[in-house]
């Protein structure tokens, strides 16, 4: 007596093949816009915490809070540099002694470090829009706003009206902003920080 063979068939198998090569090609492209977004989210996150701890420490320390550009944060004498869009990795925030006002490099003698750090920069690229000129910080001689983000000691920006940061996806030589991948990070002059998706890649 013959027994029945189970299996598939070619055709089963073909077609099988075939949605399985559909499927993928739908999720590879939605799980790369995921590593994407996550990792946009986290570089805004910890930009907007390094922005915050500058504003509370002014306040907490009643004197004039600065958060600097560094090439090299963690050495063991840290300065501020200037900033350029290759040159953002690290920041300084330190405190002016109390009653001085002018903003000026970092000076390890006389004020208070609360915080140096690296910011993750892998295939992110954070830029600032250009600043009012004529306020020099030491070596860093750009312009408020770019070379560093100043807090009085009630916690007020130097600048006046609204500063923006953008936060985008970089990949090689190009900088993306389009499908919302990118953030604009808005400061007002009270210190106080918005955050909102960019639309295109114009936005960075």
């Amino acid at each position: 007596m013959r027994t029945k063979a189970h299996g598939f068939t070619i055709i089963e198998i073909l077609i099988t093949l075939v949605i399985v090569g559909v499927l993928v090609g739908i999720g590879i492209p939605s799980f790369r816009e995921l590593i994407i977004s996550n990792r946009v989210v986290a570089a805004t996150n910890d930009f907007i915490t390094v922005l915050k701890l500058t504003r509370s420490s002014s306040v907490k320390l009643s004197s004039r809070a600065i958060m600097c550009w560094s090439n090299d944060p963690l050495a063991v004498a840290p300065v501020c540099n200037a900033y350029s869009e290759a040159n953002n990795t690290g920041y300084l925030i330190y405190a002016l002694p109390a009653g001085e006002t002018a903003e000026r490099n970092y000076v390890s003698a006389t004020d208070t470090l609360v915080r140096q750090g690296l910011f993750d920069t892998a295939n992110i690229q954070l830029r600032a829009t250009a600043g009012s000129s004529g306020i020099g910080l030491g070596a860093a001689v750009a312009s408020s706003g770019t070379n560093y983000i100043s807090f009085s000691p009630v916690g007020m920006i130097r600048w006046s009206g609204v500063r923006d940061y953008r936060i985008c996806h970089l990949d090689g030589a190009n900088v993306y902003g389009e499908n919302g991948y990118g953030r604009v990070i808005s400061i007002s002059i009270t210190g106080r920080t918005s955050i909102n998706r960019t639309q295109s890649d114009f936005d960075c």
